[in-house]
């Protein structure tokens, strides 16, 4: 009940007695094309609102103007002392909020205080981010990033300068990152994965695969590195894609018409299932693919090693990784994985304790739950020895 009054004080506040000058910083895009007005953010309690390309900036409630068919990527950053509690209206949870500007928008971002002696972080800018490559792991904790396991071709030299860090995603044998400034990518050189296009337009995901990456910017999906069986030849046909995820030698998006996959056919990679029912999550292993719709969770490509073999008893997935040969999802009863078991890559410890996030490597997986990042699976060159300061809750 002391919540709810808050909130709605909060509210009052933002709609009166705020700060008068309640206009965004709208950093100019060049010429638009069709204006959107009375989009506005409400700020419910002390934080702000941000765009990844910087366009939108909103300390207090605001409104401001968009373009048609602009693709928006809001992050909410609480003020110290503050947390942030989830998004209301376009959006809902604590993630990354994406929106398409086709009609006026509106957000709720609700920021509450930080209860004296809480052990939740305050003032957390960036969010928490876990990728698992084909033998490393990385992952972003309070604005650094660490990454452990196989230490060869530069897997673990994180450069410097990432902040405010939006995305991570680990391939085979590198990683990349994007942030405000755009994307870096660090690891193994070969076939050009470091060398991230020039012409980019403001990034808002990122995805790392076998030997190429995949990115989606103002224009669609844009992907660089191994050119071989077609990886890098997004179909023209994607329209305002969501989500992106590049597998072993082939990719696959979301967009507003379901799912397109491209790249290396063999196996049924790119068979994409004609029955999926409004998609949501997808992501693409080596040499198949889940994605998780109305229905569930649907896998199709390589059916060894019963990669395809989705349990039954699975409650509202909510998120989902593949691997070389096994994949995993976050349900309501906590982490269920499925496909080769070999080295225990699907024996979820008991250690993982309501897990909240979860990311799938070659042979090995990480997740972050109430004791912190815990890793199953294959041990060798260091896959599962996480470093201390990541093993619990700060």
């Amino acid at each position: 009940m002391k919540k709810f009054i808050y909130y709605i004080s909060l509210i009052l506040l933002a709609f009166g007695c705020g700060s008068q000058d309640n206009k965004p910083k709208l950093i100019s895009s060049g010429d638009k094309i069709t204006i959107n007005n009375g989009s506005r953010i409400n700020i419910v309690g002390s934080g702000n609102v941000t765009s990844t390309d910087e366009k939108v900036f909103c300390d207090v409630s605001c409104e401001f103007s968009v373009q048609s068919q602009t693709k928006l990527t809001f992050i909410a950053i609480p003020n110290s002392g503050y947390k942030f509690d989830g998004w209301g209206g376009e959006c809902s949870g604590k993630d990354k909020c994406r929106v398409l500007g086709s009609d006026p928008i509106e957000l709720w971002a609700y920021f509450s205080p930080v209860s004296p002696g809480s052990s939740e972080t305050e003032n957390r800018a960036e969010e928490f981010i876990l990728a698992a490559g084909g033998s490393h792991t990385c992952s972003l904790v309070n604005g650094h990033v660490t990454c452990w396991g196989n230490s060869r071709l530069g897997r673990l030299s994180v450069p410097g300068g990432l902040t405010s860090l939006m995305d991570m995603s680990a391939g085979d044998q590198h990683t990349c990152a994007l942030g405000f400034q755009g994307i870096s990518c660090w690891g193994d050189s070969k076939y050009g994965k470091l060398r991230v296009p020039d012409e980019l337009s403001n990034p808002s995901a990122i995805s790392a695969g076998g030997d190429h990456s995949c990115a989606i910017d103002d224009f669609g999906i844009t992907c660089w590195g191994d050119s071989r069986l077609g990886r890098l030849n997004a179909p023209e046909n994607i329209v305002n894609p969501l989500k992106v995820s590049a597998g072993g030698s082939h990719s696959c998006a979301l967009d507003e018409q379901g799912v397109t996959c491209w790249g290396d056919s063999s196996l049924g990679k790119t068979l994409v299932p004609k029955n999926l029912a409004n998609p949501w999550a997808i992501s693409a292993g080596k040499n198949h693919t889940c994605v998780i719709d109305d229905h569930g969770v649907t896998c199709w490509g390589d059916s060894t090693l019963g990669r395809l073999s989705v349990p039954d008893g699975i409650i509202n997935p909510r998120a989902i990784f593949a691997g070389d040969s096994h994949t995993c999802v976050l349900e309501d009863r906590g982490a269920t994985c499925w496909g080769e078991n070999r080295m225990g890559r699907t024996a979820v410890p008991d250690s993982l304790i309501n897990p909240t996030h979860i990311s799938v490597g070659g042979s090995h997986t990480c997740a972050s739950g109430d004791n912190g990042i815990v890793c199953w699976g294959d041990g060798r060159l260091g896959r599962t020895s996480i470093p201390a300061h990541l093993t619990s809750k700060n």
